[in-house]
């Protein structure tokens, strides 16, 4: 995996969004390494808690809207939007505790991820940004 990474310390998971120059922002690999990352860590005996958190200078900038227009079809996008929110669901949904810690920028569905975590912690330089309107999304 590379636009997600995992680190295991004891009984404590890490999942890392490692996509820094785009501020984490979600593409399709980033969305399924997610899932996957969060899968290993949920069916691993070991693991009593998992940490959240963004590479770089963000924790997440929500979907990754450059990505989402390449995608040529209304079906693809609704897909992968689709597959977004299902994140959300999963991180809420989650048999163990969640930790978000959040660094920097956190918007659109970077806050529903966030929001979806047991506990949030954040940085003091941290900004909290809803702009789906902004993009047609409700």
């Amino acid at each position: 995996m590379q636009s997600v990474l995992m680190e295991k310390n004891e009984h404590l998971g890490t999942i890392i969004l490692n996509r820094p120059k785009s501020l984490n922002a979600m593409n399709a690999e980033l969305v399924e390494e997610f899932h996957r990352a969060l899968d290993i860590f949920v069916e691993d005996e070991d693991i009593r808690v998992i940490i959240l958190t963004g590479a770089g200078r963000a924790f997440c900038a929500g979907g990754d809207l450059g990505y989402l227009e390449s995608l040529n079809d209304d079906n693809k996008r609704k897909a992968f939007i689709e597959r977004v929110g299902e994140m959300t669901l999963k991180l809420r949904n989650c048999p163990k505790p969640v930790i978000a810690m959040i660094n920097g920028v956190t918007a659109g569905a970077g806050v529903n991820l966030m929001l979806a975590c047991d506990i949030v912690c954040s940085s003091e330089d941290a900004k909290f940004i809803q702009s789906f309107v902004n993009v047609g999304l409700v």
